[in-house]
């Protein structure tokens, strides 16, 4: 559904530059770009180059965290992913008596870094009122695919247009079982987003954070808590006076482990 959508693939004929980023202990996807690396060492286009860089850790702004991810790096650990395991990243049908949701992980392409862009919820909503959050919602029957329910809940909700989500594709599902929800992420850059009106009836505010950040698997403190006479784990990131946490945080520490950040997914909140 691109053409209706309007939304902007990932080139994936376009060569990577050499970029830098810091990887922590990681999974076999880490292992394969780095061998990629290493084998194109004497290439201009297409190498990724990992460096440790701790004892550097005093010169960096202190938001910035320790990993280091442009765009293209971003990018090609996501197609690293997809080719490593095809059937993680496809877009899932939810199990009888959950219902389907969709929401975009929208990373705005700045100068100074990757941001990821959220919102805070209303606080009178239903469901995960005054939470952190994604832009997104329920999967509606006009809607031609969950990707269109993220694209229009986007542009509904913050004014997003679809034609600035230069989209990846999917990210692994994630059920709360609280809610009784099943969503469905989508990955996308945002190119020339300037925060503008928004739809205060469903959201509170909107704002963006360093996405080095939240990937930081350092920042990932785990909970675990009784409800309903179960106990449930989820995880919680803690960004200045924001508190990420529940099923946004789990999407984010999932992302990490896709790019080989963490060593395990999120539990399912």
């Amino acid at each position: 559904h691109r053409d209706d959508h309007q939304a902007k693939y990932a080139d994936d004929t376009h060569p990577a530059p050499v970029v830098h980023a810091l990887l922590l202990p990681a999974p076999k996807l880490a292992a394969t770009v780095a061998e990629r690396a290493i084998s194109q060492r004497g290439s201009n286009t297409g190498a990724v180059n990992f460096r440790h860089n701790r004892r550097h850790d005093r010169h960096r702004p202190r938001n910035q965290g320790l990993i280091l991810l442009d765009r293209h790096q971003l990018i090609l650990g996501y197609r690293r992913a997809r080719e490593h395991n095809p059937s993680r990243l496809q877009a899932g049908t939810p199990p009888e008596g959950l219902r389907h949701a969709a929401v975009l992980v929208p990373v705005l392409d700045r100068p100074d870094g990757l941001r990821l862009l959220l919102t805070q919820r209303a606080a009178h909503l239903k469901h995960h009122a005054g939470q952190i959050s994604f832009p997104g919602g329920r999967v509606e029957a006009s809607d031609a695919s969950p990707l269109a329910t993220a694209l229009r809940e986007a542009e509904e909700e913050i004014g997003l247009r679809p034609n600035q989500v230069e989209v990846l594709g999917p990210l692994p599902s994630h059920i709360t079982t609280v809610s009784g929800f099943y969503i469905q992420p989508y990955l996308g850059i945002v190119h020339h987003y300037v925060q503008g009106a928004y739809d205060q009836n469903e959201v509170h505010s909107v704002f963006d954070v360093p996405l080095n950040w939240v990937l930081d698997p350092n920042h990932h403190t785990p909970h675990k808590v009784i409800w309903q006479g179960r106990e449930r784990e989820f995880y919680e990131i803690l960004f200045e006076e924001r508190r990420i946490w529940g099923a946004t945080a789990g999407m984010i520490v999932t992302l990490s482990h896709l790019l080989g950040l963490t060593s395990q997914p999120a539990p399912q909140w």
